[in-house]
């Protein structure tokens, strides 16, 4: 039988002090965009001192990501993996999960495309080697913080807090995004970089987000 208290309190302990200020991450999704407005995001978060953490879509190493490779090549272990999966079929997700393992085998992070999940697939992720993932969206919900999976499995997640594919149907007022940034709280800021250059409101909201951030991290370094 599952200790569901002691659970909660040890994974408390551990993420305490995510309850006590806001910690902010900043990820983006490359979602096969061109190279050069993932070159453009990188430039924009260097010139803003933002750390960014980079999640691939595709399996293939193309000319897409060669601004992310030349960016982190000496940090992969900091690049999660985006890929678009079938979350119920074991067989196809371990195939595709070797694949990434094999293309960058740093990377120790993941979040599926449509933020798709299963037990399946975090089963698949963790056998292959992965520790963690940021797969789930709260949308500017209150006191987040890395959970602890307790389904036999050693995998940390960090949902998503801030994410502009769903900023960009809902709009919330700049201001009480600002307003709640400043609570405390895990803050994990997801953009992608089509949406960053084609869009001149997400920028503008990126730039004030960043503004307002004293200190980021890569999600890896929140484990």
């Amino acid at each position: 039988m599952v200790n569901t208290k002691r659970n909660q309190k040890n994974n408390q302990g551990v993420y305490m002090k995510f309850l006590d200020k806001p910690i902010f991450a900043f990820t983006f999704d490359t979602d096969w965009c061109p190279d050069f407005m993932v070159s453009l995001l990188l430039d924009l978060m260097e010139e803003l001192g933002i750390k960014i953490t980079p999640f691939l879509t595709d399996s293939r190493p193309t000319i897409e990501y060669t601004s992310v490779l030349k960016e982190y090549k000496k940090d992969m272990e900091v690049v999660g993996i985006h890929p678009r999966v079938n979350a119920q079929d074991k067989g196809s997700l371990m195939e595709l999960s070797n694949e990434f393992r094999y293309l960058y085998p740093e990377a120790e992070g993941y979040r599926s495309h449509a933020f798709v999940d299963s037990y399946y697939l975090t089963e698949t992720m963790s056998e292959t080697g992965y520790k963690w993932q940021s797969n789930h969206y709260c949308h500017m919900q209150k006191n987040l913080q890395p959970i602890r999976k307790m389904n036999g499995f050693p995998m940390v997640e960090f949902p998503i807090w801030f994410e502009d594919n769903i900023w960009l149907r809902t709009l919330e007022e700049p201001k009480q995004i600002l307003k709640d940034l400043a609570k405390p709280g895990l803050k994990v800021i997801n953009v992608h970089p089509k949406w960053v250059y084609e869009n001149s409101g997400v920028e503008m909201m990126v730039e004030a987000l960043a503004g307002k951030v004293d200190k980021s991290y890569y999600l890896k370094d929140l484990l």
